[in-house]
């Protein structure tokens, strides 16, 4: 009788006769599970497996001993074995990144170069098989509605991406950890695992047990399945919004215009995926839009004729008459002639760390911390401009000048101001004057990003 495991790796239709599968192995239950189930797979489906490791350069002799165990694990069932090692901690200072966010880009990069290599040797596609599991998507369900995502960010995890698939997706831990023991399969742990330092192994460890226990034994499959209607209920929206956005969005030259009514019109919803196709259309990529943003764009267009917003990336949005128009904003020669050169980023030390519990912040002003996972990759340094604002707490923006005014700051101090800025414009600190909130350290921040003034203070 054919292993329940194997059935639904078989029903999940991410796997199919024929495919040729990299294996992202780290050694752990899933992934090693996810080896010996393929190779199970192997003949019956025409499968060809290969089995990519990567070394993070962290954990010392752990981490030695996770390449060494998936190596023997591939070697005991014949399979192609692949180690890459990379730096994540040099990444995370060059990049200015978490260590997590960081780990796993370089380990996609990894993953997806070592394909593109074998399809390139082989002449015929390969995907990616990662072992993620309805007990991840259902912690990244939870953890993206926590931190306030939309649907597509409550979606979770997709079971394929591209040429990425995850077989395991709609099998739970505990069934992985129940077909290895079928096995006799032993497997490697993460000690980072064991340790509360992040939100998703409080998820984990504490909180999804709780739910399971206390009010319903399929909790984390409900989770997961929700994921799956957010992403359904994306698509559906992305689509709809599409089709109205062909027929309301206008280019008149170098602008974008979208009647104001059309947008008042529509649900919120609806009208929020609306004027990201609008965005679209001018050009702005959606990467740094964020929900304010939307809301913004759509409070505009009750507003009095005249009025308008900046928005990421160096665009300005405006209500003429019925319409809303977007284009990139003019840069003022006045100001920018009357900007003071300043130091260039390097006069900013950062280095990151996981936050702990009862961590308090520096009291020094020209230190500050940020929640890695929201601070921009990349960022630079400049004086004031006309239309500067950062985001306060509990929603809205305050104009720099104010802020400048309130902290009764002299006048021929103002225009020296050191200010951090994203690569797209957005204020994330007025060094020694006030922070963005939007980058703010919370309740669910997993990695602390300390940043520390080192130029001409004051």
């Amino acid at each position: 009788m054919r292993d329940t495991f194997l059935r639904a790796i078989e029903e999940s239709g991410t796997v199919r006769r024929g495919d040729a599968l990299l294996l992202a192995v780290s050694g752990g239950a899933d992934s090693t599970a996810l080896l010996i189930a393929l190779h199970a797979l192997r003949d019956e489906l025409d499968l060809c497996l290969r089995v990519l490791h990567v070394h993070h350069g962290l954990r010392g002799e752990a981490a030695e001993r996770d390449a060494d165990f998936v190596r023997a694990l591939a070697a005991r069932y014949e399979l192609p074995f692949e180690l890459v090692r990379v730096d994540a901690k040099r990444a995370a200072r060059e990049e200015r990144q978490s260590l997590e966010e960081a780990g796993r880009e370089l380990r996609y990069r990894a993953l997806f170069a070592a394909a593109e290599h074998w399809e390139e040797e082989r002449g015929g596609k390969v995907k990616i098989a990662t072992a993620h599991t309805e007990d991840d998507a259902a912690e990244t369900v939870l953890l993206q509605l926590a931190r306030g995502s939309g649907l597509k960010g409550a979606a979770g995890i997709p079971a394929v991406r591209g040429r990425l698939v995850r077989p395991l997706l709609e099998v739970s831990r505990a069934e992985v950890e129940a077909f290895l023991g079928r096995q006799g399969q032993n497997y490697v742990e993460d000690e980072s695992n064991a340790t509360d330092f992040f939100a998703r192994n409080r998820l984990r460890r504490d909180i999804l047990p709780r739910f399971r226990s206390d009010i319903n034994s399929e909790a984390v499959r409900h989770f997961a399945r929700a994921g799956r209607y957010f992403r359904e209920a994306d698509e559906y929206f992305e689509a709809l919004a599409g089709e109205k956005a062909r027929l309301l969005v206008r280019r008149e030259g170098g602008a974008v215009r979208l009647s104001r009514q059309a947008l008042l019109s529509e649900p919120p919803i609806v009208g929020s995926y609306l004027l990201r196709h609008f965005l679209d259309a001018a050009g702005c990529a959606r990467k740094d839009i964020t929900s304010r943003h939307l809301e913004a764009l759509r409070a505009l267009a009750a507003k009095e004729h005249g009025k308008r917003i900046a928005l990421p990336q160096g665009f300005l949005a405006e209500r003429c008459g019925e319409a809303l128009v977007l284009r990139r904003a003019e840069k003022s020669g006045k100001r920018e002639s009357e900007e003071k050169p300043l130091p260039g980023p390097e006069v900013i030390a950062a280095r990151s760390f996981p936050r702990t519990a009862g961590a308090e912040p520096p009291k020094d002003p020209y230190v500050q911390w940020f929640d890695s996972d929201k601070l921009p990759k990349r960022w630079e340094i400049r004086t004031r401009r006309s239309g500067d604002k950062i985001a306060m707490q509990g929603g809205g923006h305050k104009s720099l000048r104010a802020l400048m005014t309130e902290a009764k700051m002299p006048l021929d101090s103002r225009d020296r101001l050191p200010l951090l800025v994203s690569e797209t414009g957005e204020l994330i600190w007025a060094v020694g004057l006030r922070s963005s909130a939007a980058y703010w350290v919370d309740e669910t921040t997993t990695s602390i990003s300390e940043l520390r003034y080192e130029g001409e203070k004051g």
